[in-house]
């Protein structure tokens, strides 16, 4: 048995078959909170077991029974359940622990959990969902005018309705908000009406798992590759920005690799796209030897975002693969790792993809640049750092409540 912990990371959606890049950061976060001296133990509720089973020494996934799904408040009411079984769980065997809860589906049995156990929750919310949901209801909205007022039913009343009010009642419920920027902090202060307390906390990249890149074949035309992680459209990416812009301005000098699934497939057929599919590790990195620039954030502007620290632009930073995307990093500016990824307009412009080919062209002049990129990435990016300032401010909260209750 594991003694009970001082600090439990929730997470709606872990698996011990098929590794997320989202369960890979959590585990990473929590070996580097644990390293930092606060005793974190991972809580993963999956339907792939049926009693508790360890993950690691340090995770234990949770079982959820399954259950059909129906009609359009179905999806809805299924995570509620799953989320009432994990509010149950957290009451009868969470102890005195803090819980560290990523921000799950907006409804009644969220509230219920977070009304209850909020002055022991650290909540992490990793997007701005509400735009995000939008955005994701808008590329979905066809169908006839019956369908149509079906998915405005469930957007409004599944989606849209919840998360105002999570924001607006409910931010302010838990100890404290994590959120990667500070322009999100701001967004979600805003948003609760000035009531949240918020802790900024970037994301980071795992140096023991990323490997290095060695750069091949830095001639001819540029390589640009996409790393696409979700399973959604996410048009605030900004890969068909990327495409519209290569076709305007540059079809003959670049090769655009994209990785992951591909929902809508026929829409890149263009002769200078690979659609590679998802890649084991061993050919994701060769394939990275290959590349000359990645692609991050294009098109941030429509989720409200200027600013970004994501998970994409510290795995670039660790491999030390130089990149491109249209958000500032507030960890980065005014730091030798600036150098290696360009910055351009947050907007729905065409891309100055002459501007990216001589950046490009700049950093294949660097030999050793990804052994430099790789050598400040450690210092600045790794987990046991973003996980030691995250440990920091957790502790600073948990005295000043030990100070109050005293």
């Amino acid at each position: 048995m594991i003694k009970e912990p001082e600090l439990i990371y929730v997470f709606l959606g872990g698996s011990a078959v098929k590794t997320s890049s989202v369960q890979q950061k959590i585990i990473a976060q929590i070996k580097g909170l644990n390293q930092a001296g606060i005793h974190c133990t991972g809580w993963f509720f999956t339907q792939e077991v049926v009693t508790d089973s360890h993950l690691s020494s340090e995770v234990i996934l949770k079982p959820l029974e399954k259950q059909e799904v129906k009609g359009i408040f179905g999806k809805y009411m299924e995570k509620q359940r799953q989320i009432r079984l994990i509010h149950e769980e957290l009451e009868r065997n969470g102890g005195q622990a803090y819980f560290f809860i990523r921000h799950m589906r907006s409804g009644k049995a969220y509230f219920r959990l977070l009304q209850k156990l909020g002055a022991r929750i650290f909540l992490y919310i990793p997007s701005n969902s509400l735009l995000e949901q939008y955005h994701e209801f808008r590329s979905g909205w066809n169908g006839s005018p019956a369908v149509r007022l079906l998915k405005l039913i469930s957007y409004t009343f599944n989606i849209w309705l919840p998360e105002r009010l999570f924001y607006r009642n409910y931010t302010r419920k838990v100890r404290s908000c994590v959120a990667f920027t500070p322009e999100f902090c701001d967004i979600i202060r805003k948003r609760s009406g000035g009531r949240a307390k918020v802790i900024y906390n970037r994301d980071g990249a795992d140096a023991e798992y990323v490997p290095v890149r060695q750069p091949q074949d830095a001639e001819g035309k540029v390589k640009l590759l996409f790393m696409k992680g979700s399973q959604s459209v996410q048009r605030w990416s900004g890969l068909d920005r990327l495409v519209r812009s290569i076709e305007a301005k540059g079809g003959n000098s670049f090769e655009l690799y994209i990785t992951g699934k591909v929902l809508d497939a026929e829409k890149y057929s263009q002769p200078f796209i690979h659609l590679t599919g998802r890649l084991p590790e061993n050919d994701l990195a060769a394939l990275i030897n290959r590349v000359d620039l990645g692609v991050s954030n294009l098109a941030n502007y429509m989720i409200g975002f200027t600013q970004t620290t994501n998970l994409k632009s510290r795995e670039y930073f660790m491999r030390g693969l130089p990149f491109i995307q249209a958000n500032t990093m507030p960890d980065i500016e005014g730091t030798p790792l600036q150098e290696y990824y360009l910055n351009l307009p947050n907007d729905d412009s065409l891309i100055d993809m002459d501007l990216v080919y001589e950046f490009a062209c700049r950093t294949r002049g660097i030999p050793d640049h990804s052994v430099i990129m790789r050598r400040y990435a450690e210092q600045m990016l790794d987990w046991n750092v973003t996980a030691r300032e995250l440990a920091e401010s957790i502790s600073t909260e948990l005295q000043q409540l030990e100070v109050l209750r005293s």
